[in-house]
């Protein structure tokens, strides 16, 4: 059954999607994205529900986020950093009932402050298919990677200047000095902002980030600069999770 849905998922783009937007039980997602959804929940469960976080690149706060369930269901507290506008509001909306434990910022992160010209596909087009919302980057070239799903996403490609900002101010604006978590997903400049951040300042002991959009070198490099730096590295076609060295997780119980 499993190679047959395969098949057709190959052949069709629009339907694949569509299974992992609606998909809640898991049944559709690869072996990875399981550990790392309990490597986050065996995380929780050692930090008593206590985990300081920061996502960037957060999107409306659903769509594809492994962060979501946790942040809504227990007391983790962090920020949200989106830099386009009607996904900002959106996501804002979305964590309503959280508020109190989370701070928002329309922002990209990056090493100094300034204003960048960014790319996104037009979240208000009906018409779209929704998962195409999700994309944006300082490079337009990574849209254009999803050509093969949607042929004519060249179309719905807009620019705007947005506000920059480096992580130090962000959470010195916040008045967040700790921080246990990092989940970063910006198509393709993800790297980029990771290397950006003292590491040795601030001694997360997790770090998620979207890699498939990286050059081949740069994802080579990225892995080598996070075991320098003490972490053990996890990796999928599309993600990565680095894990100090020093922090023994167990097993959840269910």
């Amino acid at each position: 059954m499993k190679k047959i849905l395969k098949k057709i998922m190959k052949r069709d783009a629009y339907l694949y999607q569509y299974l992992k937007a609606i998909d809640r039980f898991g049944l559709f997602k690869p072996p990875f994205e399981k550990n790392m959804a309990r490597t986050l929940e065996s995380y929780d469960l050692q930090k008593g529900h206590q985990v300081h976080f920061v996502q960037i690149g957060s999107n409306d706060g659903l769509q594809g986020d492994p962060l979501h369930p946790f942040i809504v269901s227990h007391n983790w507290k962090g920020i949200l950093a989106e830099p386009q506008p009607p996904l900002f509001e959106k996501l804002v909306n979305n964590y309503a009932a959280s508020r109190e434990r989370l701070f928002f910022e329309n922002i990209a992160v990056s090493r100094a402050p300034g204003y960048f010209p960014f790319y996104f596909v037009d979240p208000d087009n009906k018409d779209l298919p929704e998962w195409l919302s999700q994309l944006s980057s300082f490079n337009r070239e990574v849209i254009l990677k999803h050509a093969d799903y949607y042929p004519r996403i060249a179309d719905h490609i807009k620019v705007i200047n947005i506000k920059t900002d480096s992580f130090d101010k962000m959470l010195e604006r916040n008045g967040m000095e700790n921080v246990d978590l990092i989940h970063i997903d910006t198509e393709g400049h993800d790297f980029e902002i990771l290397k950006s951040i003292d590491l040795d300042k601030y001694k997360p002991e997790i770090i998620i980030y979207e890699q498939k959009h990286l050059a081949k070198a740069e994802a080579r490099e990225s892995v080598r600069y996070l075991r320098k730096k003490g972490f053990r590295v996890r990796l999928s076609k599309s993600d990565c999770i680095a894990i100090r060295k020093d922090l023994t997780l167990k097993n959840p119980k269910h």
